[in-house]
């Protein structure tokens, strides 16, 4: 087995005020909620992958609290692709082909064969800040996403927002 070399997500400048809004959010508290897991499974759908994910980034761990093809559990944010995300100029993060991207070639969901194609919405709070990830991806390269699937997938993160705030007010009466 070789070295392998990819680049782990930046943490972003304002860490500490994005934490507390992640925790505010309660969405550490929400697992497997059967309306996250049926936007999980549009995203899905609707840009054709085999996996699709909320994936949540707190300290140095993504929580995938509400998944289609792969079992919600806690995983590295140092190999994340959703760490990248969070910190991404644009909403929506799109790695075509990671095997030839230099930044994830030896990532070892990459290396595996798990991961070559992988699309990420970010999760905002009211507030701008980033919790996390709306994301889906495949094994297989692709070119690229239409406008359209795009533009619903973008309404997909925004309809995740609005559950998990239904969420957070749901726990937070109890």
């Amino acid at each position: 087995m070789g070295i392998t070399f990819y680049t782990p997500p930046p943490e972003p400048h304002d860490e500490d005020e994005r934490s507390r809004a992640v925790i505010a959010s309660g969405a550490l508290e929400v697992i497997d909620d059967p309306e996250l897991n049926r936007l999980v499974e549009r995203a899905r759908a609707s840009l054709g992958t085999s996996v699709a994910a909320v994936s949540i980034v707190h300290q140095e761990w993504q929580y995938l609290i509400a998944t289609a093809g792969l079992k919600p559990g806690v995983y590295s944010r140092r190999t994340s692709f959703c760490g990248h995300t969070v910190v991404a100029s644009d909403d929506v993060f799109l790695v075509p082909d990671a095997g030839q991207d230099a930044r994830f070639a030896g990532n070892p969901a990459v290396v595996d064969g798990m991961l070559r194609f992988y699309v990420g919405a970010v999760l905002r709070d009211d507030h701008g800040q980033p919790l996390g990830a709306l994301c889906a991806f495949d094994p297989l390269p692709r070119t690229g996403v239409t406008q359209r699937q795009e533009q619903q997938f973008r309404d997909l993160a925004a309809a995740v927002m609005v559950r998990l705030e239904e969420l957070r007010e749901f726990v937070s009466s109890d």
